[in-house]
C-alpha cells in the first residue's frame, strides 16, 4: 500500500490519507499500476480478496501511525464496482475494524459515482448499512457519471471528490472549471465537503483556494508515499504552503498583444487608485484570472490565440462578478452586438482611445461592480451561482 495525503485548504495540514495499491513485479522490480491490475481482479474475482486485503492493511497500518504518537488521519480506502454487490460488506468492514482496533470515524470509504448509479436504490441501502457502523462515505471521481441532485441529496455521503480531469483543464477549459466551480457550490449547500484530486500547479491551487474547495490531494503538495515515507513527513509538520492571496478592492486586467498598446494603457490609467495586471495572450489572463481577485477586465478583440469576444465570454462563465470590457480598432458591429446580447462585455470602447473617455468607462465599470456586490449582499447568496451580471451598455 501507498499513501497520498490529503490536506486540508483553511489550515494546510495533513488531515488523511487515500490508501492506493501497488503491485511490484518480481521479475522487473518495476511497480505496475492499479489501472492495469484491478480490471483483472474484478474479471477474475480477485478484486473481494485484494480489496479486503486493502482495507485490512489500510486500518492496521492507521492504528500503527497512532501507536507512534502520529496526528489522527483519516484513511480513505477505494471500494470496487464488485465490492459494492457484495451482500456481506458491511460485516466485512466491521470485522476488519474489530480486528484491527481503527475507530470507525477513522476510516473513509471511497466509492465511484458510476459504481452506486449502477442500481441506485439499491447503492443506497448499502451505503446506509455502511454508514451506520460510523465510517465516512465519499464519492470518488464525481462529475463524470450520471447522479442527478435528488440521488445525490439522498446518499448519506460525507464528502464529493471532484474528477482530476477537471482539473487538469481548469485553467483553460471554461467548462471544466464552471463544472468544478458548481460541483463545489453545490455540495456545500448540501452539507458536504468537496476534495479535489490530481492538484498539480499552483494556479489550479489558486483557483480552488478562491471557490472555496476544502481539500486537495495531488503532486504538487505530495506523490503517494510509502508507508514508513508518510510517516516521516508526519512527524516534519509538513504544511501546504498556500498562494500569496493579493487582494485589492480595484484591480484591473488588461489583455493586448501589441507591446505598444500595453504601455500606452499602463501610461493613461495609472496614478487611477488602481492595480494594474497586464499581459499579452488569452492563456495568460487565465492564469492571471486564477490566480488573483480581479474586478474589471479591458481585452483587446483581435488576438492571435482567442478573440477578446471568446474570452470574455469564458471569464463570464467562470467568474461571473468580473465587469468585462472589449476595445479594439476594427469595428463589428454584428460581432458587438453578440457579445453584447450574450452578457460577455459591459462596455465597448474603439482604438484610439482617448483618455479622458478610458479613464471614466474604468471608472464606471468598478462603480458597476461595486454597485453589484452591494446587491448581492443585501439578496440571497445564491444568486452569485447565477452569474448575475446587471445590465450591458455600449
Amino acid at each position: 500500500m501507498h499513501y497520498q495525503p490529503k490536506v486540508e485548504l483553511a489550515s494546510g495540514r495533513i488531515i488523511g490519507v487515500e490508501a492506493l495499491a501497488r503491485w511490484r513485479d518480481r521479475t522487473t522490480g518495476e511497480w505496475i499500476a492499479p489501472d492495469r491490475f484491478i480490471a483483472v481482479a474484478e474479471e477474475s474475482g480477485l478484486i473481494l480478496v485484494l480489496g479486503a486485503w486493502a482495507l485490512r492493511e489500510a486500518c492496521r497500518q492507521n492504528r500503527e501511525w497512532a501507536a507512534q504518537g502520529l496526528p489522527p488521519l483519516v484513511v480513505a480506502v477505494n471500494l470496487s464496482a464488485v465490492q459494492l454487490q457484495q451482500s456481506d460488506l458491511p460485516s466485512v468492514v466491521r470485522r476488519i475494524l474489530a480486528e484491527t482496533g481503527m475507530p470507525a470515524e477513522y476510516l473513509e470509504l471511497e466509492l465511484t459515482e458510476s459504481a452506486i448509479m449502477e442500481y441506485p436504490e439499491q447503492a443506497n441501502l448499502l451505503l446506509r448499512e455502511l454508514k451506520s457502523l460510523g465510517v465516512k462515505l465519499s464519492i470518488d471521481d464525481f462529475g463524470t457519471g450520471y447522479s442527478s441532485l435528488a440521488y445525490l441529496s439522498r446518499f448519506p455521503v460525507d464528502l464529493l471528490k471532484i474528477d482530476r480531469s477537471f482539473i487538469n483543464a481548469l485553467e483553460q477549459d471554461s467548462s471544466a472549471a464552471a463544472i468544478a466551480t458548481s460541483i463545489i457550490a453545490m455540495a456545500h449547500q448540501l452539507g458536504l465537503q468537496v476534495i479535489a484530486e490530481g492538484v498539480e500547479t499552483e494556479r489550479q491551487l489558486a483557483f480552488l483556494q478562491r471557490h472555496g474547495c476544502d481539500q486537495i490531494q495531488g503532486y504538487y503538495f505530495s506523490k503517494p508515499l510509502a508507508a514508513a515515507d508518510l510517516g516521516w513527513l508526519l512527524t516534519q509538520d509538513r504544511r501546504l504552503q498556500m498562494p500569496e492571496a493579493v487582494s485589492f478592492k480595484r484591480t484591473l486586467l488588461m489583455v493586448d498583444d501589441d507591446p505598444l498598446i500595453q504601455v500606452g494603457l499602463q501610461q493613461a490609467l495609472d496614478g487611477q487608485g488602481y492595480r494594474l495586471l497586464s499581459c499579452t495572450t488569452a492563456r495568460e489572463a487565465l492564469e492571471l484570472m486564477a490566480c488573483n481577485d480581479i474586478q474589471v477586465v479591458l481585452a483587446d478583440d483581435h488576438m492571435p490565440d482567442m478573440s477578446g469576444t471568446e474570452l470574455l465570454a469564458r471569464i463570464k462563465n467562470l467568474y461571473p462578478d468580473t465587469v468585462r470590457l472589449m476595445f479594439s480598432g476594427y469595428f463589428d458591429a454584428r460581432r458587438l452586438k453578440d457579445a453584447i446580447n450574450i452578457g460577455s462585455i459591459y462596455k465597448y470602447i474603439s482604438k484610439p482611445w482617448e483618455q479622458g473617455h478610458l479613464r471614466r468607462c474604468v471608472d464606471d465599470a468598478f462603480a458597476h461592480h461595486a454597485s453589484l456586490q452591494r446587491r448581492l449582499q443585501q439578496e440571497d447568496p445564491s444568486s452569485r451561482l447565477h452569474g448575475e451580471d446587471g445590465p450591458t451598455g455600449g
